[in-house]
């Protein structure tokens, strides 16, 4: 008979101390949707992977600075994730506004030719999910943000409030918003 999980208290209170078999319930936890979160925010499933790996990495790092409980530590990788997420994206802009200032335009064009997609990504490019990525893209930053993290990132208005430091009636209102954009955009 398998024996019993730990608490979530006692997982919390091992992760602090770094033991590698809370860590590994916590990776089984937590990285399918904060993969889901990158992957619907970057388009970029290597990407997406490399970010949920340092998410886990950095907070792997400083866990004994954690305090709370497993929701809080749910939380608390979101907002690693985000921060590191905008941090890539802030040092892509700058290496790519260096590179293009130095590369030949019809060297860029082909290298933007010459990626090939993935099966996977075709799939999940289908017409239908196709549609709602495209509405959600046209979503405010702030709400799609919200969307994200409630649907793909699988979090409570309260852990997006915590993860994005706005007040829950805020993440409430962006979230409503953003459903009637959707809805209107959909039909």
């Amino acid at each position: 008979m398998p024996s019993p999980e730990p608490p979530d208290d006692d997982l919390v209170a091992r992760a602090q101390e770094r033991d590698p078999h809370a860590w590994a319930e916590i990776y089984e936890r937590f990285s399918s949707q904060l993969f889901s979160f990158f992957l619907n925010q970057t388009r970029k499933r290597e990407l997406a992977e490399d970010l949920t790996a340092s998410v886990f990495f950095e907070a792997l790092r400083s866990a004994s600075s954690f305090e709370g409980n497993v929701a809080a530590l749910r939380a608390w990788l979101f907002r690693i994730g985000r921060n590191n997420m905008i941090d890539h994206f802030r040092s892509e802009r700058r290496a790519v506004m260096q590179d293009i200032s130095t590369t030949d335009p019809e060297a860029l064009a082909r290298a933007e030719g010459s990626h090939a997609q993935d099966p996977e990504e075709e799939a999940v490019a289908s017409a239908e999910k196709a549609q709602v990525l495209a509405a959600i893209d046209k979503l405010a930053p702030d709400q799609r943000e919200v969307m994200l993290l409630r649907l793909a990132g699988g979090l409570t208005s309260a852990e997006v409030a915590e993860v994005l430091g706005k007040t829950v009636g805020a993440v409430k209102q962006l979230q409503h918003r953003a459903v009637a954009a959707l809805t209107k955009a959909l039909r």
